[in-house]
């Protein structure tokens, strides 16, 4: 995993090489809705598209986590991507795309996926086989950026992509060490034994949701995420009451520069009103200049944490035994097509 991990940087530019080779057109804008049907990995990576080009996009995208592909109006642009190609939500998503008439575009590393994409003639991205599919988040996410780069013509995605991994590649000197010297192994040491709670601008949403998941999957540690501002109009009021059962808590702040000033305004009030009931409480901050620089050393960081953690509360990071187990439980029943 820390070999994985590591990779990301390279994960990155050598995946949007990979894209490049895979002789696909970027995606016409054409259609009244994007929808990406992905789970895990796969679905993170739209989330941090949809993060990057905001205000870019031209046409409405959607990340779509589920067996129900929801209704769009005009024509539809449906990207099925699953890791393993075997993701059963996916299939379920894709099947409804094509009686919909939809254009089909595959994101895969093998499995029944890429066995449809060849049989129907779907433009298919192939990534590495080989890892697993949380990590394999950089050949998934520019396989993306590169798909539907006709819809954020004013991105220069390519330059952004080879600035990023360069960023990565220098975090990685201090990040890599498994030691005092190195800020996730710092934090996992401050957060082993807690329950982390990731608060985070909306502009950073999928980097939220990302440490969420590396957290739950390679320490094996629950872990929440709360978005502000909205957050400020709910979640704020728990921190209150059961003060004993607070203090298993800890509070990671995610800031950026980039953040809305009264955002800002709101992160620094709500730390000073969570501290005083956590067991722990910590700021991490975005470093780079572009947006995507930003967005990716913040998930960097929590890659690393998530391991670091797994060696402090020592477990291993590789397997996902309770998703094995549910996928051994699930495969009893018949699947079907949700209506």
């Amino acid at each position: 995993m820390f070999d994985i991990i590591r990779s990301l940087p390279r994960q990155l530019r050598q995946g949007y090489e990979r894209a490049k080779g895979s002789g696909i057109e970027a995606a016409e804008r054409k259609y009244g809705a994007v929808y990406l049907g992905g789970m895990g990995g796969s679905a993170i990576a739209g989330d941090i598209l949809r993060d990057y080009v905001a205000g870019e996009m031209t046409a409405p995208f959607r990340v779509i986590r589920g067996y129900t592909l929801p209704p769009n109006e005009g024509r539809l642009l449906f990207i099925a991507s699953s890791y393993s190609g075997n993701t059963e939500e996916i299939m379920a998503l894709l099947r409804q795309a094509k009686e919909r008439d939809a254009d089909i575009y595959t994101i895969t590393s093998g499995g029944a996926l890429q066995e449809e994409a060849r049989k129907h003639g779907y433009p298919l991205i192939p990534i590495p086989p080989g890892y697993p599919p949380r990590g394999a988040l950089g050949y998934s996410f520019v396989s993306l950026l590169y798909l539907l780069r006709g819809f954020y013509p004013g991105v220069d995605a390519e330059a952004d992509v080879e600035r990023t991994s360069r960023h990565l590649e220098h975090l990685a000197a201090s990040y890599a060490e498994a030691g005092e010297g190195s800020p996730p192994f710092r934090a996992a040491r401050e957060i082993a034994g807690k329950i982390p709670v990731i608060y985070a601008p909306s502009h950073l949403e999928s980097v939220a949701v990302r440490w969420k998941g590396q957290l739950s999957e390679n320490a094996k540690v629950l872990a929440f995420v709360g978005i502000v501002p909205e957050m400020n109009h709910n979640e704020i009021c728990g921190w209150q009451n059961v003060p004993e059962a607070l203090k298993k808590f800890y509070a990671i702040f995610l800031r950026d520069e980039g953040e809305h000033q009264r955002v800002g305004l709101r992160m620094g009030i709500t730390r000073e009103l969570v501290e005083p009931f956590a067991g722990g409480i910590t700021e991490v901050r975005t470093t780079g200049k572009s947006l995507l620089e930003r967005i990716f050393s913040l998930i960097y960081f929590g890659d690393f944490v998530s391991l670091y953690l797994s060696f402090v509360l020592e477990v291993d990071p590789m397997p996902v035994g309770r998703i094995d187990e549910l996928k051994r439980r699930l495969a009893r029943f018949p699947q079907y097509d949700s209506p």
